[in-house]
């Protein structure tokens, strides 16, 4: 992708950065999900931010789906830019705890207002408290690194293969038309940071389980 952004629906929008997906979604409040590296921030998100309207000073909400490194040192830059709160998943808070403003539990309801709502789903696996954020209303799912697909380039990293795997088949219960990745993944299709459509969905989270399984039986 050579585009500054992709839009997913008109108020969530996909930055990659670099190597990285960030999300952007804007109902009443701003929200940042992900905020890869320090080398890209705030500068990557600066296009997408325009379009919606917003600047640097308007995000309310950085919100990380786990603690790696590459999803979250941006958060520095973007909180010194915004004053915003920094949310991390519960199960993160060993590594985050220092910097986070609210834990998020399974199951919560992120409301940005405007009608705009994300549920916090819990997928350990890649790591201890891998989180990924639901849009019911769109049936879309920012997943970050919580499923890796085969994967080439960027190696496949379990906290836990068991976790992964149960956490690949509570997602293939979800009716999900798009979902966004945290890398360009290898499965059997075109690698990309955004799938469309339930069937290319379930295929790569079939490549996910496929890979998990011998990592796990080896």
């Amino acid at each position: 992708m050579t585009a500054d952004f992709v839009e997913v629906t008109p108020n969530i929008l996909m930055v990659p950065c670099d190597f990285v997906s960030v999300v952007i979604a804007k109902g009443e409040k701003l929200a940042v999900m992900d905020s890869a590296t320090a080398t890209t921030m705030p500068q990557a998100i600066l296009p997408a931010l325009a379009h919606l309207g917003c600047g640097l000073a308007d995000i309310d909400y950085v919100i990380n789906t786990h603690g790696h490194w590459d999803h979250v040192q941006g958060n520095p830059a973007l909180v010194a830019a915004s004053g915003a709160k920094v949310w991390i998943p519960a199960a993160e808070m060993e590594k985050l705890s220092a910097v986070a403003d609210h834990f998020l539990a399974d199951g919560e309801i992120i409301d940005l207002g405007a009608g705009l709502t994300f549920q916090v789903i819990s997928t350990p696996g890649h790591a201890i408290g891998s989180a990924s954020f639901y849009e019911p209303n769109e049936q879309i799912l920012f997943s970050s690194d919580s499923f890796q697909g085969y994967n080439k380039g960027i190696p496949l990293m379990f906290y836990s293969p068991s976790q992964y795997l149960q956490s690949i088949h509570r997602i293939q219960e979800l009716p999900v038309e798009t979902m966004i990745l945290g890398h360009r993944f290898a499965w059997s299709g075109q690698p990309q940071f955004v799938l469309r459509g339930q069937a290319h969905i379930q295929q790569y989270l079939r490549d996910c389980e496929h890979a998990a399984t011998k990592v796990a039986a080896a």
